[in-house]
């Protein structure tokens, strides 16, 4: 006798994630995934536990992402793609499983050509129309398998990861224009598992991150000195969240500051010396820290960005002689000039990873540019006149990262936190409309 059941799997959290009709436990019938907001991800259709008739996925906001249609488990026909508006992004024809050897035309969301895919034997080389190569990998059944490889737009390797049937598998690794390891993060049956490391340029791990099923398990933030670890911080995804410890340079504990959603908790705190006895305070406001000894003498006065000094900062001797200098997460610099030219092409860079397949013709001039003159015009605002207390992240981006459509206001709550930029919301409202008329997302 026939068991028929409608099964339901959840996520972690508990939100429901696939609801599928199945008979003598195989997949039969139709099967719906949906996001966590509850909103469709997708819809099949199964015979006897192999795919059969049309498939459709969603964005969450309910437009179609893609469709197609499988034959007894294998993928025959077009397969069309679609932006979220609504436009065209490419087709794709199968035969058996298998992508037909052509050349495929990949459009914009404005529906401008953007590149061209080459598939030859099941293995698809994409380029742009001047010829560079922006990634290459096999596929199977509309499937990655294999090596899968993404390039910069000069050409260097960008990102390097394995498929099998579809899902990931050991490490993903990402570098950046000269070939530095930035990150690697360890894969199984696609799931996350064990540690994601992001390094340093000289090869230190500057956070550790643990993963068990997919699921984050808390990570820290680290900060060596020579390979000396010197200070510490656990992380909430993104941001620091919970204890910073900072350590002497004889490893004993020098000092312990909280933080809560990216920023220090204000309030006063005690600092060590080397043998463990109370050498000062130091007291945090929005992310402005003053450190004086037990006298009440100023020792130090800095600006921070995360757990990571950032902005201008003094220093004062024991002759009360003010020395004072600029730093880019933790590194320092010498004059203004210098840290502000570091952080607009740090931001740019961020810019030209994220932007670089929409719009090839920029370079990290065109995003420099840009964050110069947002700078400048905000320092010159009447706005700049108001000194702000109220600095905060944006939400915590979470599992799934910065939610999409939204990474233009991430990028520039970065900014004016970094340069303390006018607080009054009209003058990052600003930033976010000129990033966007630049990026032609208006």
């Amino acid at each position: 006798m026939e068991k028929v059941e409608l099964i339901r799997r959840y996520y972690p959290e508990g939100e429901l994630f696939e609801e599928a009709e199945t008979v003598n436990g195989v997949k039969h019938g139709k099967s719906v995934l949906f996001y966590r907001s509850g909103a469709r991800l997708g819809e099949d259709n199964f015979c006897n536990g192999l795919l059969e008739g049309e498939s459709w996925s969603y964005y969450e906001s309910g437009a179609v992402r893609w469709r197609c249609e499988y034959r007894r488990g294998l993928v025959t026909g077009k397969e069309y793609g679609y932006y979220e508006n609504g436009r065209l992004m490419k087709v794709t024809e199968y035969v058996d499983g298998m992508v037909v050897d052509s050349d495929i035309p990949v459009y914009d969301e404005l529906g401008i050509l953007r590149h061209t895919e080459k598939w030859r034997n099941g293995y698809c080389r994409a380029y742009f129309r001047d010829g560079r190569i922006i990634y290459e990998g096999a596929r199977v059944n509309n499937e990655r398998v294999g090596i899968q490889k993404q390039y910069n737009p000069d050409g260097s390797l960008r990102r390097e990861e394995f498929y099998w049937r579809g899902r990931r598998y050991g490490k993903l690794r990402q570098f950046d224009r000269s070939g530095v390891l930035l990150s690697e993060t360890e894969y199984a049956n696609g799931m996350r598992q064990g540690y994601e490391r992001l390094y340093n340029p000289d090869g230190t791990v500057y956070r550790k991150s643990l993963y068990v099923d997919d699921q984050y398990c808390g990570g820290k933030s680290l900060d060596y000195d020579e390979g000396v670890l010197r200070s510490e911080c656990n992380m909430n995804y993104e941001l620091p969240d919970g204890e910073e410890v900072n350590y002497n340079e004889n490893g004993t504990v020098q000092s312990r500051i909280p933080y809560s959603k990216g920023m220090a908790v204000d309030g006063k705190y005690e600092s060590y010396a080397e043998d463990g006895t109370v050498d000062g305070y130091i007291e945090y406001v929005n992310n402005r820290s003053v450190i004086t000894d037990l006298d009440g003498n100023l020792k130090y006065e800095a600006v921070f960005y995360r757990n990571h000094l950032n902005g201008h900062c003094c220093m004062y001797t024991s002759e009360f002689e003010k020395l004072d200098g600029y730093f880019v997460d933790d590194e320092f610099y010498e004059t203004k000039e210098e840290f502000l030219d570091v952080s607009f092409e740090l931001m740019a860079n961020i810019c030209l990873e994220n932007f670089a397949d929409a719009f090839p013709e920029y370079t990290v001039e065109t995003y420099k540019d840009f964050f110069a003159d947002a700078y400048e015009k905000a320092e010159n605002s009447p706005a700049a006149q108001t000194v702000y207390h109220d600095y905060a992240e944006l939400e915590n981006p979470g599992p799934d990262g910065i939610p999409e459509g939204r990474l233009v206001d991430y990028l520039v709550r970065e900014f004016v936190l970094r340069l303390r930029l006018p607080n009054d919301g009209e003058t990052e409202r600003d930033i976010v409309k000129g990033l966007k008329e630049l990026l032609e997302m208006q």
